[in-house]
C-alpha cells in the first residue's frame, strides 16, 4: 500500500462522518422509541438512546465507556507511531476501529447517550449504529488478518539464530 496513513485517515474521517450524520437525522426526524419499517420484519430504524455499551450493556458507564474509547483510539496511535503498518487488512481494520470509537465518544461526551437505530430481526437483535457496526467489522478483520496472515519473521530470528553475538 503506497499511503497507508493517508487511507486510514480518510476511511477513519469517512466512517466517522457517516456516523454521525446518521445519528444526527435520527435525532432530528425521529422521536424516541420510535420505528419505521423499512423491510417488513427484517429490518427497521427504531430510535434508541443508550446509556449502556454496545447494544446497551452495562448502563450507566459512561466515564468508563468514554475513558475506553480514548485508551483504544490512544493505543492505536501509539501502535501506528511504533509498526507503521502497511497491509491492507490493518490499514482497514484500524480505520473502523477508529471511527467507531470516536463517533460513539462524540456521542457520550456531547449528548451523555448514544444514539442507535439499525435494528435488524424486530427486537430479536439489539439496536445499532454505525460506529459499533464499524468496531465489530473492524476487529473481525484484525481477526481474520491475525490468523490467517501472520506478519512474516526475518528469516534469522524465525530460524531461531540471535544477532547478538558474544
Amino acid at each position: 500500500m503506497r499511503r497507508p496513513f493517508a487511507a486510514y485517515l480518510s476511511l477513519a474521517t469517512i466512517t466517522l462522518l457517516l456516523d454521525q450524520v446518521s445519528k444526527y437525522a435520527v435525532r432530528s426526524y425521529l422521536e424516541p422509541a420510535q420505528s419505521i419499517e423499512l423491510w417488513g420484519d427484517f429490518f427497521h430504524l427504531t430510535y434508541v438512546r443508550n446509556v449502556g455499551a454496545a447494544f446497551g450493556l452495562l448502563p450507566g458507564q459512561r466515564v468508563l465507556f468514554a475513558g475506553t474509547s480514548i485508551l483504544v483510539v490512544v493505543g492505536i496511535v501509539i501502535y501506528w507511531c511504533v509498526v507503521r503498518p502497511k497491509d491492507v487488512l490493518t490499514v482497514l481494520s484500524l480505520g473502523l476501529v477508529t471511527a467507531g470509537a470516536i463517533g460513539n465518544l462524540i456521542d457520550r461526551i456531547v449528548i451523555g447517550r448514544v444514539t442507535d437505530f439499525l435494528d435488524f430481526f424486530g427486537n430479536q437483535f439489539p439496536v445499532f449504529n454505525v460506529a459499533d457496526m464499524s468496531v465489530i467489522i473492524g476487529v473481525a478483520i484484525l481477526l481474520f488478518r491475525i490468523v490467517f496472515w501472520p506478519e512474516e519473521q526475518p528469516e534469522e530470528v524465525a530460524a531461531g539464530e540471535s544477532e547478538v553475538s558474544l
